[in-house]
């Protein structure tokens, strides 16, 4: 992993540990490293659906699918 994707999985983890403390400072951040807003502002949507998906699954009482190796 390359220090611009490790900004941008940096955010997704900000995002869902502490989503009001994001400000323009951290955008800042991302945008110095190439992302374009069109990424930036998919970052939430991406967190809150693997989130959604995660606590469906565990109420749900769903596995993930093991591989066979």
């Amino acid at each position: 992993m390359d220090a611009r994707e490790a900004a941008l999985i940096a955010m997704a983890v900000h995002i869902l540990a502490d989503p009001s403390s994001i400000g323009d400072d951290d955008v800042a951040v991302l945008r110095a490293h190439g992302w374009s807003d069109r990424i930036i502002a998919e970052i939430p949507g991406l967190v809150a659906l693997n989130q959604l998906t995660g606590t469906f699954n565990l109420l749900a009482g769903l596995e993930p699918a093991r591989q066979e190796g």
